[in-house]
C-alpha cells in the first residue's frame, strides 16, 4: 500500500476520509493520486500548500462546477482538507481522465502515426473542433483559460477533447475574480509578448480564442508553429501574410486546411472585430461536409 504522501488524515468538503492509491502522474506543483476505493475520480495534492487566495479559489471552482463543465474537463470537485473538515486545503479531487493522450501528438506526421495510427484529416478536423467546444463551454460559463497550451489539450481515440490543469484557469464567482498567472508564450496574443509576470493581468476569451487558433493551425499544418515574419508590419497584416506563407514541410496540406487556420484568426478578433469561437465551430464542421 502506497504511504500517504501526507501525514495527516485527507478528507474531501463533507469530511469524508480519502484513502490514496498509486501516483498517477508528476508535475512541478504537485501530483496526482489514484483513490483506493473510487476509480472515476483522481486526487491532486500540491507538494507546498496553497495560500490562502489559491485555497478559496479551489473551493470556489468546486462550487461553480456544472455537468457541462465536469464532462470535458478535470474541473475540481471538491477541495481536500488535512486533518478534518474546513482544514488547511491540500489539494482537490477532480474527475478521472483516461484514454486521452497529449495534443502534441497529432502535430507531427511521424509521432501521430504512432500514437494515433488511424488519424487522417477528418479526425485531424473533428479535433480542432472539439478543441473550440471545450473552450467555448469554460468561456460560456464565465471563466477563461489563460494559459492556452497543447500540454492542457488531451485528445481521445474518437477526436473527443478535454482540458486539463484547470486550477490555473481565471474563474470568475460574482464580483470575485482569480487570476490565471502564468502562459505560455507562443500561444498567447501579441499584447502579451514580452510579459515577464501574468500575476494581475486580466485575461478575456479573445484571449483564449489566439491561443485556439495555434492549435487549430498545429493540427491542420503540422508545423511547430505559426511563423510571422515583418515585425514591424500590423499584426493583421501579418497573420494575413503567415496564412499565405505557411506551408508544412512533412505532407501536403490541404487547401481546405489552410482556409480554416485562416479562419480561426478571424475568429480570434485580430482581424474581425467580434470574436465568436461558435465561428471557429461552424467552419470546421464544414469541411467535414453533410
Amino acid at each position: 500500500m502506497l504511504q500517504q504522501p501526507n501525514p495527516q488524515p485527507l478528507v474531501d468538503a463533507s469530511g469524508r476520509a480519502l484513502r490514496l492509491g498509486a501516483e498517477l502522474g508528476r508535475g512541478g506543483e504537485g501530483s496526482v493520486f489514484a483513490l483506493a476505493d473510487r476509480s472515476d475520480f483522481v486526487a491532486k495534492l500540491y507538494h507546498h500548500a496553497p495560500n490562502t487566495e489559491k485555497a478559496a479559489k479551489i473551493v470556489a471552482m468546486a462550487k461553480l462546477g456544472s455537468e457541462r463543465l465536469l464532462k470535458l474537463a478535470a474541473w475540481p470537485t471538491s477541495a481536500i482538507h488535512a486533518g478534518a473538515r474546513g482544514g488547511p486545503v491540500v489539494g482537490f479531487l477532480m474527475p478521472r481522465i483516461a484514454g486521452h493522450k497529449p495534443a502534441f501528438n497529432l502535430y507531427s506526421p511521424k509521432l501521430r502515426l504512432q500514437e494515433f495510427p488511424s488519424a487522417g484529416w477528418a479526425f485531424l478536423i473533428h479535433a480542432a473542433a472539439n478543441a473550440a467546444r471545450a473552450f467555448a463551454v469554460i468561456h460560456d460559463s464565465g471563466h477563461v483559460i489563460g494559459d492556452v497550451n497543447h500540454g492542457n489539450l488531451v485528445v481521445a481515440s474518437d477526436a473527443t477533447v478535454k482540458l486539463i490543469d484547470c486550477d490555473s484557469f481565471q474563474v470568475s464567482a460574482g464580483k470575485q475574480r482569480w487570476f490565471c498567472d502564468v502562459g505560455v508564450s507562443t500561444h498567447q496574443p501579441p499584447e502579451f509578448q514580452g510579459l515577464t509576470s501574468y500575476k494581475g493581468v486580466v485575461r478575456t476569451p479573445n484571449h483564449d480564442n489566439f491561443g485556439l487558433a495555434v492549435i487549430v493551425f498545429q493540427l491542420l499544418l503540422t508545423a511547430p508553429k505559426p511563423r510571422f515574419s515583418g515585425a514591424a508590419a500590423p499584426w493583421r497584416v501579418r497573420a494575413v501574410k503567415a496564412f499565405h506563407s505557411n506551408t508544412s514541410t512533412s505532407m501536403s496540406t490541404p487547401t481546405s486546411a489552410r482556409f480554416c487556420w485562416m479562419n480561426s484568426f478571424m475568429i480570434s478578433g485580430y482581424i474581425c472585430p467580434e470574436p465568436e469561437v461558435e465561428m471557429a465551430i461552424l467552419v470546421l464542421s464544414f469541411l467535414l461536409g453533410p
